[in-house]
C-alpha cells in the first residue's frame, strides 16, 4: 500500500528526483511485486513498463542501490 504521506516524506521532496519517485512508485506497485519486496523481473521488462531504456533502469538501480 503506498500511502499519500509518500509526497510528505522529507527525503521525496529533498532528495528523489521525478524519475527516482516514479521509479520507486513501479517498484512498489508492479504486477511482480510482493508484500516482502523481493521478486524476479527483467530489466527489458521494467525498460517496457516505464517507457525507459535499458540503460536508465540500469542507471536508476544503481542509484537506489547505493542510497
Amino acid at each position: 500500500m503506498v500511502y499519500t504521506d509518500f509526497w510528505k516524506n522529507p527525503i521525496v521532496l529533498e532528495e528523489m528526483t521525478p524519475e527516482d519517485r516514479y521509479f520507486y512508485l513501479y517498484l512498489l506497485t508492479n504486477p511482480n511485486t510482493t508484500q516482502i519486496g523481493i521478486y524476479k523481473i527483467t530489466k527489458k521488462q521494467m525498460a517496457f513498463d516505464l517507457g525507459y531504456s535499458i540503460e536508465t533502469v540500469q542507471s536508476l538501480m544503481e542509484r537506489f542501490t547505493r542510497h
